[in-house]
């Protein structure tokens, strides 16, 4: 009888394998057999991104030889230059361009495939916004620091009359692309026109739209664009600042009028939410998987948790944040005990004594974990492991950011507080579960971590990429010296300043 194969030597099997495996692993999958190299060389290739670390930064002359191989490719000052002086992407499906002093009119029109862009910080000039019309297949458009100008008019005249002669500019061409579209992303995008010029138009196509600015957003053009877009499912309107204006009554009563009917994404983190506000927002929304409200803790009344707790079944993504607040009312911890779909939740600061004492957590499948225990420092040995135990059950997780109180004169209450301590004398060992964390974060500088802890960490976060946070926080010569082991295994380390990091996040 004939040998059977083995299910690993099956390119189908192998492939579906190759598309689990952790990205600083694929090149060591590829040189097992030939079998191996071929069925993992393609996910190798697939994204190209100019700031891979050391271990996964590609060669010129690698790069050119498999091409063909490339579906994501983001361009930066840096390796524009050598990456676009090579043959076509002929299989390009998602391209990212930033801060590249040149046109980039004949890289679009060598790659009208693309179904992904994203441009930031690039000149336009006047043949970008008709090169983009003729990529057919684009359905994704990204615009970062850029001005769209509004229309103009010339006059012509002639023997018997004179004509107005109506000249199409970027604006139009902008407006004209936006129908084709199915997810626009704007940050920082000034789109000089009045809202009157969209009376006529609709956006049917249009089902994910992203606002995003640094500063308050001008939301006259941005609501009059939303009312265009009947199949909205995704909105979300963010800043780095919360305004201190309120939040505009006609988005208000838009939401409660229920005018998109297919919205289950909805992230207002511009202006600030009030209970009526948010009452009206959640009960007119079918659905909710994902929500991000900027509410004061006077906002999170039984009433409006009465609201969301229709959607507790449904919910993925939740951020509930209002800046230097704590969360009396424990909604954190009652959501996170509640909601077993989440996947990403950020909360208000919140006493470590309320999640040690409350139910467990359900949202076994949480990937992404923002939040900030504060905890009485006389207790801080006893509650903590509790809390540790709390966030061991989530065994998936993928990022945790434990931010630090950073007290103010405004919050004396909370002066001599005291923030997690990542020592394995507090508890540290009981986060070993954590198998899959990659990313964490921590803006306090009161910690003590030694040769102990490092050895730890290495052991244990095995798929550890990136730490932000004083490893030790009294003495600079320790913490470089451990800053120095985490970087010898190729895990980015560097000082979390804890600013605007949220607001480039995307909504998934």
């Amino acid at each position: 009888m004939p040998s059977q194969q083995h299910p690993l030597e099956l390119p189908e099997i192998l492939s579906h394998v190759a598309s689990y495996v952790h990205r600083r692993s694929l090149p060591v999958c590829a040189r097992v057999s030939k079998a191996w190299h071929q069925a993992f060389i393609p996910f190798i290739w697939e994204d190209i991104h100019p700031r891979y670390p050391k271990y996964n930064r590609p060669g010129l002359e690698a790069v050119r030889k498999h091409c063909h191989l490339v579906k994501t490719l983001t361009l930066d000052a840096h390796n524009h230059r050598n990456l676009c002086s090579l043959a076509r992407y002929p299989n390009l499906q998602s391209l990212s361009v930033s801060r590249i002093p040149e046109p980039t009119e004949l890289l679009l029109y060598h790659h009208a495939s693309l179904l992904q862009l994203t441009l930031k910080n690039v000149p336009i000039v006047s043949g970008t916004w008709a090169t983009l019309l003729q990529l057919e297949n684009l359905t994704d458009l990204g615009l970062y620091h850029m001005e769209i100008q509004e229309t103009t008019t010339s006059t012509t005249e002639t023997e018997t009359e004179t004509e107005m002669e109506t000249t199409e500019t970027d604006m139009d061409r902008f407006w004209q692309l936006c129908t084709r579209l199915e997810r626009l992303t704007c940050f920082s995008l000034d789109i000089r026109c009045h809202p009157g010029q969209l009376f006529s138009m609709t956006f049917p196509r249009l089902k994910e739209l992203q606002i995003r600015r640094r500063e308050v957003i001008d939301h006259t053009v941005f609501l009059e664009l939303m009312k265009r877009c009947p199949n909205l499912t995704t909105c979300v309107w963010a800043t780095l600042l919360v305004s201190r204006h309120p939040t505009p009554p006609e988005l208000v009563e838009a939401m409660a009028a229920k005018t998109w009917p297919h919205l289950h994404r909805f992230h207002l983190e511009s202006h600030p939410i009030y209970t009526k506000e948010a009452c009206k927002i959640i009960g007119g929304m079918e659905r909710i998987t994902s929500l991000a409200l900027s509410c004061p803790p006077s906002a999170l009344q039984p009433e409006t948790m009465d609201h969301l707790r229709l959607h507790f079944a449904y919910l993925t993504v939740l951020r509930w944040i209002w800046p230097r607040a704590v969360d009396d009312s424990a909604t954190a911890q009652v959501i996170l005990a509640s909601c077993p779909c989440l996947v990403r939740f950020s909360g208000n600061w919140i006493t470590a004594a309320t999640i040690a004492k409350g139910a467990p957590w359900v949202c076994l499948g949480l990937r992404t974990l923002i939040i900030t225990p504060i905890f009485d420092s006389s207790t801080i040995q006893d509650i903590q492991p509790r809390v540790f135990e709390q966030i061991a059950r989530l065994e998936r997780l993928e990022v945790l950011r434990l931010w630090d109180p950073n007290p103010r004169d405004d919050f004396q209450p909370y002066l001599f507080q005291k923030s997690v301590d990542l020592r394995l004398t507090y508890g540290l060992g009981k986060l070993s579960t954590l198998r899959w964390l990659r990313y964490i974060a921590f803006n306090f500088s009161h910690q003590r971590m030694g040769e102990q802890e490092m050895d730890w960490i290495l052991e244990h976060w095995t798929s550890l990429e990136m730490v932000r946070g004083r490893l030790d926080g009294l003495d600079d010569v320790v913490g470089n010296e451990l800053s120095q082991r985490l970087r010898d295994r190729g895990i980015d380390v560097g000082v979390n300043t804890g600013k605007g990091k949220e607001l480039y996040e995307d909504v998934d």
